[in-house]
């Protein structure tokens, strides 16, 4: 099992991921993952690989309550839920969790961009940025355009204390369209406190090779921290046209 693998070599979260609904309509024309997997499933993942994973429900739905239930009763850690709208929606899904795991939101619509505060009072763990979701939500055409035009920045100043996460992470010489090392220095400079592992490093990093690429992803990123304010706006600046560059 990748899972297992994966975890003997250092990588400590995952996720088991689960939403489907709308999201086949929601992204057609888009490269982006839809889940092949279902909640009936976690708890065979859980006892085959020892691993008490992120559970990312589906949106909002009638059955939503018995999905929790089922996810916290299947072994998950944490709650991660995709694509809300708004405050009251937030505090609804929190209501149902009643406290029994930690939850997350999924920061993805253009409607929840304008109750970022409120949600930043919220008893949150975690706040992730989805950049595919957002983008389609609010008609761009760039995954990386809200990096660059403020948005994200607005979000990152608005969200408080709560644990912030935003885009994906891939071998350090690799990235497209963007170069990754240009993609984590702006995430350095937002002082995220974690992001994702992109599809990319799946594929081009074999099983017994994840160690060493985490510990490369490790290694630039105390580097960046490191960084004079001059060489922060330096790759600010080679970010911003490198994203740009892609927008014409």
């Amino acid at each position: 099992m990748r899972a297992k693998a994966a975890h003997a070599q250092g990588i400590s979260s995952f996720m088991f991921d689960v939403e489907i609904r709308g999201k086949k309509q929601r992204q057609n024309t888009f490269d982006t993952d839809i889940s092949v997997t279902s909640l009936d499933k976690l708890p065979a993942f859980v006892a085959q690989s020892a691993i008490h994973p992120i559970c990312r429900l589906d949106p909002w739905h009638s059955e939503i309550a018995f999905d929790i239930d089922n996810a916290i009763i299947g072994g998950a850690s944490e709650l991660l839920f995709p694509m809300v709208r708004t405050a009251g929606e937030v505090e609804g899904l929190l209501s149902l969790v009643d406290g029994r795991l930690p939850s997350g939101i999924m920061i993805e619509t253009k409607e929840i961009l304008d109750c970022i505060v409120d949600i930043s009072r919220m008893p949150l763990r975690r706040v992730y940025v989805g950049l595919n979701d957002l983008m389609i939500s609010i008609g761009g055409k760039n995954l990386f355009e809200p990096m660059i035009d403020g948005t994200v920045d607005r979000i990152r100043s608005q969200i408080g204390s709560l644990h912030f996460g935003i885009a994906g992470a891939t071998r350090v010489d690799a990235g497209d369209p963007v170069p990754f090392r240009l993609l984590l220095a702006d995430l350095a400079r937002l002082e995220v406190d974690f992001t994702m592992l992109r599809r990319s490093f799946w594929r081009d990093v074999k099983l017994d090779e994840i160690e060493p690429a985490i510990h490369d992803i490790e290694k630039l990123w105390k580097n960046l921290l490191a960084r004079t304010p001059s060489e922060v706006i330096r790759d600010r600046s080679a970010f911003t046209a490198a994203v740009s560059a892609q927008k014409n």
